[in-house]
């Protein structure tokens, strides 16, 4: 990629589904580490920007391995790359950033539940027990697998230690940014 947005800059741009996401900010990551600057393309929901990189509208998109797969499974696109530790079960043929020599791109995002601060301790305990005891089953851990996830139950000071390390590898790639909320 990075040949050819140095020899095509006006084609020097990535499509991305969340702005002020995990997906925005590791295009520019990735336009960082390459030494080249991309031009970051919202848009309305993953399968708008992915029915743009197969139509060679983007050069390039970030999403999560689940709204990719399908899609590189079929030769319709190309996954270069992806950002955990392992390589997916979705997409065994997809070298790691790590394995491509970049493990500064190694970044694992999560989806977590999350409850109002003060919420009474019995409350946090209760609740977390029934969402471990869910993600525990066959049936979830099917359909989590289906999108691109592995299902990691843990508990809520789990929870707080890895938002903690996102937050200390997401913190200055946002402020390198320059990124402003709206």
């Amino acid at each position: 990629m990075p040949n050819g947005v140095r020899a095509h800059p006006e084609h020097a741009n990535f499509g991305h589904a969340a702005s002020g996401g995990p997906t925005h900010f590791l295009g520019l990551q990735i336009a960082k580490v390459i030494g080249t600057p991309l031009q970051d393309v919202l848009f309305q929901g993953a399968a708008p920007m992915i029915v743009n990189r197969v139509g060679a509208n983007v050069a390039a998109g970030s999403s999560t391995v689940g709204d990719f797969a399908q899609h590189h499974n079929a030769g319709k696109l190309r996954v270069l790359a992806v950002t955990s530790a392992q390589r997916s079960a979705l997409l065994p043929d997809v070298l790691t950033f790590g394995e491509l020599g970049r493990k500064e791109l190694t970044a694992v995002g999560v989806l977590a539940i999350c409850l109002p601060s003060g919420t009474p301790a019995v409350v946090v305990s209760e609740r977390s027990t029934a969402i471990r005891k869910a993600v525990a089953t066959e049936q979830f851990a099917r359909k989590i697998r289906t999108l691109g996830f592995v299902e990691t139950g843990s508990s809520p000071a789990e929870a707080r230690a890895r938002f903690g390390e996102m937050r200390a590898f997401w913190e200055p790639v946002v402020k390198a940014s320059g990124f402003k909320a709206d």
